[in-house]
């Protein structure tokens, strides 16, 4: 089979998430298909920056603090967001971990241990000036690969800015599968190329293959017996037809789960475009609520700003709630304005102080 780059990526939701990342990339823990006696060459290239979720929360809210007093800036800490399903209020994903590997048998391990490592410099580069959470190659699975975890920080800036990253397309994985394939042009690694869906049946389609080739080198075995020693022809040739026919029928299986693969993406691009609709509709103004206020419950005159006839001062908290209001308020009309110019539709503004 032709070899390919894979990458997969996902948000880093929650506390739970985020710990679980942590102890798997420090390898406080081990799965059934961790190698331990290899464990000592994974290849640890930014060590994971925090203790847990909560070390990461208050790490960011102390440099928050630090920098808008160098800055003199006014950047505040992401906000917990009521759960539509628990009614708890969370963190939004605040991180992101992307991995990077290749087909089974594609390189060496001196080979991937290179091309984990330039990965590892195509993703800083791509996200420059964003905070690394950590960076390691596991070399004690199956196959090596690169977790590379980052956050949504801007350390330039002092501020989570995921909503600038999606709309500048670098959380796009398919851009970034892209941008990824032309960076490996003109290197040793040019012949492997992302694929371009999602990685269903990947594992049974890996199984397969490494059947295969496990049972062609048994093949060339028993051919070069043939050639080497006095055995009896007829019960060689017998083996030589019993594993051809095994390869055969297990040809025949990775094109039945390559088809189902097939299936399968057409299934999950149907059900993302039908949640992207439902989903990108953003709320207006008028009815956009935080902690149960809506921006037509205030008013103000020149800088002064009143609720329910009273002035508010800059450190009331429904001071910040109207200006986290009125933050959506000019996005979402920014939005509107830019769906009329482009004619399609915004997607619902973030909120990024």
């Amino acid at each position: 089979m032709k070899d390919f780059a894979i990458i997969r990526h996902e948000k880093i939701k929650g506390e739970d998430h985020f710990n679980g990342l942590a102890a798997h990339n420090r390898r406080e823990y081990f799965s059934k298909n961790i190698d331990r006696s290899r464990t000592d060459k994974n290849i640890t290239l930014t060590p994971f920056a925090y203790k847990n979720f909560q070390d990461f929360v208050e790490a960011k809210r102390k440099m928050i603090r630090e920098m808008n007093k160098r800055n003199g800036t006014k950047n505040r800490m992401l906000r917990k967001l009521k759960n539509k399903k628990t009614g708890e209020k969370e963190y939004p994903s605040m991180a992101q971990e992307f991995i990077f590997t290749y087909s089974p048998g594609a390189l060496t391990e001196e080979q991937g241990i290179r091309y984990l490592k330039l990965a590892d410099k195509f993703l800083r580069e791509w996200f420059a000036d964003f905070e690394v959470i950590a960076s390691i190659i596991h070399l004690d699975e199956t196959t090596p690969h690169l977790h590379f975890d980052l956050s949504y920080f801007d350390m330039v800036q002092g501020k989570f800015r995921q909503a600038e990253l999606q709309a500048e397309g670098k959380t796009d994985i398919n851009a970034i599968r892209q941008a990824w394939d032309e960076y490996l042009q003109d290197t040793e690694f040019e012949h492997l190329h992302p694929q371009d869906g999602s990685v269903v049946g990947e594992r049974h389609l890996s199984k397969a293959s490494l059947e295969i080739a496990s049972l062609k080198n048994e093949l060339q075995a028993v051919k070069s017996d043939l050639d080497r020693s006095e055995v009896d022809l007829s019960e060689k040739t017998a083996q030589i037809a019993n594993l051809e026919q095994e390869i055969a029928t297990k040809e025949e299986t990775i094109s039945d789960l390559l088809a189902k693969l097939e299936e399968a993406n057409n299934q999950i691009d149907e059900l993302l475009k039908q949640t992207e609709s439902i989903l990108d509709e953003p709320t207006h103004p008028d009815d956009y609520q935080i902690d149960g206020y809506r921006y037509s419950d205030f008013s103000f005159q020149g800088n002064a700003v009143y609720y329910d006839g009273e002035l508010l001062e800059a450190d009331d908290p429904k001071f910040e709630i109207f200006e986290q209001l009125e933050d959506y308020k000019i996005n979402y009309e920014r939005n509107k304005a830019k769906e009329r110019h482009n004619g399609r539709q915004a997607k619902a503004p973030k909120i990024t102080r």
